[in-house]
Order: C-alpha cells, then structure tokens, then sequence
C-alpha cells in the first residue's frame, strides 16, 4: 500500500515537473527572441524623440503590420510578449528588471469581428501564456500599477489592446529615470480575451501586504453597490461585511468572452 502511494505521489511530483518545465521553457525563448530582435529604423529613432505620442505611434505600427491575431495561448501572442520585453530591453531596462510569469490556460474564445469569424488564427496553441511585469522603483514602496493586455481576437487588435500597450510602453521607457514618490508597476496581461486569465493569475498571484484598498471602501454603507473594472456590479453585504473585513457581493456579472450574433 505505501508502495502504491509513493510512486502516485511520485508520478504527481513527475507530472507537475514537467508542466513548469513547459511554462519555464516558453518564458526562455520569449527572452531570447527578445534579446535577438532587431527594432526597425523608425522605433530605433522614436528613441530619440522628445514629443510625446511618436514612440507610441512607433510601437502601434510595428504591432498593426507585424503582430495580427494575439489569440492566447499562440504563437502570436508569444511574438508580442518577446516585442514587449524587447522594447524592455533597449528602453533601458535589464532583463532581471523584466519578469516572465507562465500560466496555463484552457480553450476559450476570444471576441470576434464584425463578420463573426477570426481573420487571423494565431499560429500553433501552446495552451499556456504570460504575464510580464517590470518595476520602475520610486522613493515609497507604496506601488501604482499600470495595465494593459496585449492578447487579440482573431484581427490585428490595434484598438484592443495595441493602442494600451505602445502607450504603456512609452510610459516605461520615459519614467525609467524619473524620480517618483511611488514605484511603478507596469503589467503587461496575457489570455485576457479568453477569460481575463492574465489578470486573474495577478491579483491570485498577491499577497495581503501587497493589496491596498481604497480608504473611502471602509465607508461603504449595507446595499451600497460599486463597479469593479471588467468583474461586473457589487454591493457591500448587509451581514458578513465590516470596516475590518470587507465583503461584497457581486449581483450583475459581465461576460468575459462571446460570439456576435450571425
């Protein structure tokens, strides 16, 4: 009988090895793909730029001409996520600055476009993605997080989410040597169209000390109801809630994924 546990326990151990081994390996070769590429002459000049907007613009294009269908979990995806760090890299941040968080994923479907079907499939599903986040350290340790996904339907995903993310981008590269009063977390999101997957495996990913709440939530009276960004409507519970333990309950969901009417 503790023949028989022991190699169950082993097979688990082997099984769960090998699943990190696959999101560990899928992380390397986006860094190196990052460290590899080689910026167009017209994102190498926005370096150089002054005016606000032309890295962003910069960014856009390359993403519109290169990077269509970002379905989670493809290769696609795995491209942005190397253009991204890449970006990273010659913005100035090291490639310890940059973290490559895998997590897998299931099947899901990614909003469409007007004609209901996908333009582009993404290449190869891996059935994993990542998150990657990079720090811009301030003089508090108090931190101001700034999001963007940068996953697609099945179309060239300019509008959602390209445009947040070269705009993040820019934000990374020109408050890198700025001195700010807070740090500054820059979170890059996978598999969000699927299911808000990348920003999920975040917020699971945090401890108590690292989650701050807004001061006035404490205020928040019995029924008193509030919308939480791309969760849906809350309202504080009448019984279990308290300025020391706040809980809400949801009472209208959003939908994380869905097909247009043919």
């Amino acid at each position: 009988m503790k023949k028989k546990i022991c190699i169950i326990i082993l097979s688990i151990v082997i099984v769960c090895s090998l699943l990190s081994g696959c999101g560990d390996k899928h992380t390397a070769i986006i860094m190196k793909n990052a460290k590899d590429f080689t910026l167009t002459q017209e994102i190498s000049e926005s370096f150089k730029q002054e005016n606000y907007g032309i890295q962003s613009y910069a960014f856009l294009k390359y993403i519109q001409e290169n990077l269509p269908g970002r379905i989670a979990g493809t290769e696609k995806e795995k491209e942005m996520a190397s253009f991204i760090s890449a970006i990273l890299l010659n913005g100035g941040y090291s490639e310890k600055d940059i973290k490559l968080n895998s997590f897998d994923i299931e099947e899901g479907v990614p909003m469409m476009d007007t004609s209901g079907e996908n333009i582009f499939d993404g290449g190869e599903d891996s059935q994993s993605s990542q998150n990657i986040e990079v720090i811009k350290e301030g003089q508090s340790k108090k931190t101001i997080i700034v999001g963007a996904h940068y996953d697609s339907a099945g179309t060239h995903g300019v509008d959602d989410n390209g445009s947040g993310v070269a705009v993040a981008l820019e934000s990374a590269l020109r408050m890198i040597d700025v001195e700010t009063p807070y740090t500054i977390k820059y979170v890059f999101f996978g598999a969000e169209e699927t299911g808000m997957h990348g920003s999920k495996e975040y917020v699971n990913s945090l401890t108590e000390k690292e989650i701050f709440v807004e001061s006035n939530f404490a205020d928040a009276k019995a029924y008193e109801s509030f919308q939480f960004v791309r969760q849906g409507y809350f309202c504080v519970d009448s019984h279990d809630s308290s300025k020391e333990h706040l809980v809400f309950n949801r009472i209208v969901s959003l939908k994380s994924s869905f097909r247009l009417p043919k």
